[in-house]
């Protein structure tokens, strides 16, 4: 148990260490990585929180993710969960879903219960979110964040937040992942696929 412990340590430690290359503008100097089902994209992510067990995959969709974008959609899927985890009450789980995007892309939704933003910092957050993880005097209260965008901007992903529920009490965060066709393999149109 304790040589597990420090394994998930080291992990969030070297995710910190990737982080930091992020937001200095340096890529990560890895080999070719083939492509890779979506469902191991998702497994890899939830293997880099430290309270994995509260992470409900759910059924995920069949395809690949694109070699070139999988280091670094593994490491935004990772701080979306961290963030998720630990924003909500620790016996609650936070939960993934999946739907086609009308061209084809896909939509993974990162869904808490946990204790919401308040509208106006939501605004905020989704702005810069979209601006290309522009680093200011928040930048280290709010580093993950910096670093999704970034992330999203190197690939043309979309992220966004949103409430989870209307209601003011445990609304939760949403956050919504649109990843474009030209990151997803067998995914798409023919007759075959799920969600045609």
């Amino acid at each position: 148990q304790n040589l597990f412990a420090l394994d998930h340590l080291a992990a969030r430690m070297r995710r910190t260490g990737d982080s930091l290359l992020v937001l200095a503008g340096t890529r990560q100097r890895l080999g070719r990585v083939p492509d890779t089902p979506l469902v191991d994209v998702l497994r890899a992510s939830v293997s880099q929180v430290e309270n994995y067990q509260r992470v409900n995959i759910g059924n995920a969709p069949d395809g690949n993710l694109v070699g070139s974008a999988v280091t670094d959609v593994v490491h935004m899927i990772a701080e979306l969960l961290d963030n998720a985890l630990r924003a909500s009450p620790p016996e609650s789980t936070v939960a993934f879903a999946f739907s086609r995007a009308v061209d084809g892309g896909l939509l993974l939704e990162i869904a808490d219960r946990g204790i919401g933003i308040p509208a106006d910092e939501l605004a905020d957050i989704n702005m810069r979110l979209g601006a290309d993880g522009e680093t200011g005097s928040g930048a280290a209260r709010r580093m993950g964040l910096f670093v999704v965008a970034r992330l999203a901007d190197r690939h043309g992903i979309t992220v966004r937040l949103r409430p989870t529920f209307d209601s003011t009490t445990n609304a939760g965060i949403t956050a919504r992942i649109y990843l474009p066709t030209s990151l997803l393999k067998g995914t798409g149109r023919n007759y075959d696929d799920p969600y045609r």
